[in-house]
């Protein structure tokens, strides 16, 4: 009786037996709580095994590659939209150049026309542009 004063630390019998008693129903209480937590454990480990499952099989379902897929069409679209605007400036200068050539090819060819009707140049031995043009 000595050591289980000494261990409860209460010196009367009738406490020592209420804290014997009251222990019991602590231990039913703490084995009732410890199933309770095993099944919610155990319930939530199950729902993790699903959802890791679902999320597995999201990943490489068409979801994912078709966010995957949307992404890359937008930035593909992006570069279509750049490649058509420097298409239609491409497509600006090429017309003026066209343009130019033909303005061009017109002067050149009426020139020819009034060098043609010109007599021959006496005096090739000029120095500057202004005497061989005379």
């Amino acid at each position: 009786m000595k050591e289980i004063r000494d261990a409860t630390g209460v010196s009367d019998v009738d406490e020592v037996v209420q804290r014997f008693l009251a222990q019991g129903e602590t231990r039913e209480h703490l084995l009732d709580l410890q199933r309770g937590s095993k099944e919610q454990l155990a319930q939530l480990r199950e729902e993790a095994e699903r959802l890791t499952k679902q999320f597995e099989g999201m990943k490489y379902s068409g979801e994912a590659r078709n966010t995957g897929n949307q992404r890359m069409l937008g930035e593909f679209e992006g570069h279509l939209a750049e490649t058509e605007s420097k298409c239609y400036v491409a497509r600006d200068s090429a017309v003026r150049a066209t343009q130019v050539f033909v303005d061009l090819k017109t002067g050149i060819e009426n020139l020819h026309e009034k060098l043609d009707r010109l007599k021959p140049v006496q005096f090739r031995a000029a120095s500057n542009v202004q005497d061989k043009l005379t």
